[in-house]
């Protein structure tokens, strides 16, 4: 029974997750987002030692500048080989979404964001009017 529960739970999950995949973003042609906007405020890097992980922690906003929780991100990692990681993250009660990369490779690491959305929501993912979307770290 505990099994039946802990796989129904993270179909949950997952099927939350899943739903960030189809985040929807601006048309072709907008500038910028006028409401329900979801901005990055903030990326923010962490370096470790001896291949424990990067990480990026993301802060979203809405469109007057106010915290943003429940979000679903989409980030992606560009590793020194070309290789890419592509993950999601909630914006938890940290008020952050967490990227964390285990990697033994050295070298000039890029992070993006590709986008978020709040499930069952019309927010949409607004880059332009974001301070920032991509940021590098070497390590």
């Amino acid at each position: 029974m505990r099994r039946l529960i802990r796989h129904l739970l993270l179909g949950i999950v997952a099927t939350a997750v899943t739903v960030g995949v189809v985040a929807p973003v601006l048309p072709a042609g907008a500038t910028t987002c006028q409401t329900h906007c979801l901005r990055v405020s903030r990326i923010q890097t962490y370096t470790y030692l001896y291949g424990i992980p990067l990480q990026a922690n993301v802060w979203l906003v809405n469109e007057d500048g106010g915290a943003v929780r429940g979000a679903v991100v989409q980030g992606q990692w560009t590793q020194p080989d070309s290789s890419t990681v592509t993950r999601y993250a909630r914006i938890g009660v940290r008020g952050r979404a967490e990227f964390p990369l285990y990697t033994t490779q050295t070298g000039t690491f890029t992070f993006t964001v590709l986008g978020a959305t709040i499930p069952g929501t019309d927010y949409v993912f607004d880059p332009e009017g974001s301070s920032v979307v991509t940021v590098t770290v070497t390590r």
